[in-house]
């Protein structure tokens, strides 16, 4: 005869069959007539001591809706009404992000780097992150230079050969790198350097 299942064995055996779920999912080659033990031994898994990645991207404008840059005329009047803050401007350095859709289309904005009075460290791997999440098919970089001074640096120039070579590789365009000021800004394309 069967011994009734107790609901604790019950809560267990669905426990390990989602553990075993999890693996077949990972571990293709793995037989379904495998038993929950075999599939554990094989892979040396435990699912409670790994994390599950969940990405989201939401946007809060409709498509019909989201600002379009045609221009770096329409990228620096975007930044300056809604990226870089008139009062710190000059004040210190900032490495903002445009991730823009194939239609040329505002995804989003968001802050790099928040640096000190002449320089900013910026990490090429968080504009490929953020870029990828946003499904962006090209990203405008744009900083500014407190001094107000727009000619770009040896370092800007690295730093744009870098993102966009970095991009390339993930089929994202980089249509521009700005500098801006608050009356002013240098634009990379505009000046046939990129």
């Amino acid at each position: 005869t069967k011994r009734p299942i107790r609901p604790k064995d019950a809560s267990k055996k669905m426990s390990d069959k989602r553990e075993a779920d999890k693996v077949w999912k990972l571990t293709p080659s793995t037989p379904k007539s495998a038993s929950i033990k075999e599939v554990k031994m094989k892979t040396n898994i435990n699912f409670r001591q790994v994390s599950e990645i969940k990405i989201c991207y939401k946007p809060k404008v409709k498509a019909e809706n989201r600002y379009r840059i045609t221009c770096s005329q329409d990228a620096y009047n975007l930044l300056i009404k809604e990226a870089f803050d008139p009062n710190t401007i000059e004040y210190k350095e900032y490495v903002k992000l445009i991730a823009l859709n194939r239609d040329s289309q505002v995804m989003g904005i968001t802050t790099i780097s928040e640096g000190g009075i002449n320089s900013s460290v910026v990490d090429i791997r968080l504009i490929l992150q953020i870029a990828l999440l946003t499904h962006s098919s090209a990203i405008i970089l744009a900083h500014n230079h407190p001094t107000g001074q727009l000619l770009p640096s040896i370092q800007d120039d690295m730093l744009t050969k870098q993102v966009k070579d970095a991009a390339k590789i993930m089929d994202i365009t980089l249509h521009d790198h700005l500098i801006v000021s608050s009356d002013n800004y240098y634009s990379y394309t505009d000046d046939g350097k990129l």
